[in-house]
């Protein structure tokens, strides 16, 4: 199944065909394929009543969800999943990713996809990014603290000696002859030179995939090796979010648990350091031209695409009418009326215009307020 990126995600912030429908589904990595599809199918038949309430005729509904209800008997699908799955569907179109953390279940039937469960993807908060680097083995991560997953890498780049035997094979060998005797092969006098230069080269190619795969992406990514490798590796890649800080010595040596939790102990450091400098300068910023709070004052800043960063707990809900004209919004009381979702609106307006956001808990939000930004201009 296809990893979620960053790239898509900010595609799904675009209006779809209506009506979209989002599905998001617990799931397991070891597999349950018992379980998982029979919750899938429940979702299914949920999203297909919801489509028929709103005025789709039952035919076009159950043609929209066909290609769910084809993936229920698949048990290759469900043996690979992680600890969670989304779906975005339209009328003309059918889109499912995994996911590296657990989300509950949903399902919503609406003019845009609802993106909120996913704002970890987005956020400052937890996804990083993980490259094993050793002579054997070359191995990347999309992980959080306590879940990860390979994204695969061509086969190319997942050997440094097979790469290196390779090059050796058909760039390293000078060929000569001296008239009518053998062939002579020349390949270069100082070993530690042939190594660095081949070494050189490999992260060359490594580092121009993995700008590609990264190209959008803004999360850290920590680099496990000897510290020469790593060093040099600095120095080919242009991915701008490489941690200074990686971990030391041979990977091979390690087991996956014990690499995942020495990456999860450097990059926490650094999201801590991130996210205080950014409610620092939340804290520090006065007046209205820098700062607001309140659903209200949030929800119209970030329409005029001047919040730079929005900071938001969990659990905060809020539907109802946005009068444009006043500046001003009405909440609806009951929280699962078919009115605006005020907060999702106020966090797409954020990341559409290219702000930040932050889910904190109670205790970590600024002013004390369930929703506040800090300001552009």
């Amino acid at each position: 199944m296809e990893l979620l990126h960053r790239e898509d995600m900010l595609e799904m912030l675009k209006r779809p065909e209506s009506p979209a429908v989002t599905i998001y589904l617990p799931t397991h990595r070891t597999g349950d394929t018992e379980a998982d599809p029979i919750r899938f199918r429940h979702v299914l038949d949920e999203a297909e009543n919801r489509l028929v309430e709103t005025g789709v005729r039952a035919p076009v509904a159950r043609k929209m969800l066909a290609p769910g209800r084809n993936l229920l008997p698949d048990g290759l699908f469900w043996q690979h999943q992680e600890e969670g799955m989304v779906c975005f569907i339209t009328p003309s179109s059918f889109r499912y990713y995994t996911l590296p953390f657990t989300v509950p279940e949903t399902v919503v039937v609406a003019d845009d996809y609802h993106i909120r469960p996913l704002l970890p993807l987005l956020e400052n908060d937890g996804i990083y990014y993980l490259l094993s680097l050793s002579l054997n083995n070359t191995s990347l991560f999309q992980a959080r603290r306590l879940v990860s997953r390979e994204i695969p890498l061509p086969e190319e780049l997942r050997n440094m000696v097979d790469a290196n035997q390779h090059d050796d094979s058909e760039k390293s060998l000078q060929y000569h002859t001296t008239g009518p005797g053998p062939a002579i092969f020349h390949g270069q006098s100082d070993p530690d030179n042939f190594n660095k230069a081949h070494i050189t080269h490999f992260l060359q190619k490594l580092s121009r995939e993995l700008e590609k795969i990264l190209a959008t992406e803004r999360a850290p990514l920590v680099v496990a090796g000897v510290e020469n490798i790593r060093t040099m590796f600095r120095g080919e890649c242009a991915y701008a979010h490489i941690l200074e800080e990686g971990i030391e010595g041979n990977p091979e040596r390690m087991t996956p648990e014990k690499l995942h939790a020495a990456a999860w102990e450097t990059v926490s450091q650094y999201f801590g350091r991130q996210r205080e400098q950014v409610l620092s300068q939340y804290l520090n910023a006065s007046g209205p031209e820098r700062s607001v709070k309140g659903l209200e004052s949030v929800l119209f800043a970030a329409e005029d695409g001047r919040v730079a960063a929005l900071f938001l707990t969990e659990t905060l809900e809020a539907r109802g009418t946005i009068d444009r004209m006043q500046r001003k919004i009405e909440i609806d009381p009951n929280p699962v009326s078919d009115n605006t979702d005020l907060v999702e609106y106020s966090v797409r307006q954020t990341l559409m215009t290219g702000g930040d956001v932050y889910v904190l808990t109670p205790e970590e939000l600024p002013d004390a307020a369930e929703i506040s930004a800090m300001l552009r201009y």
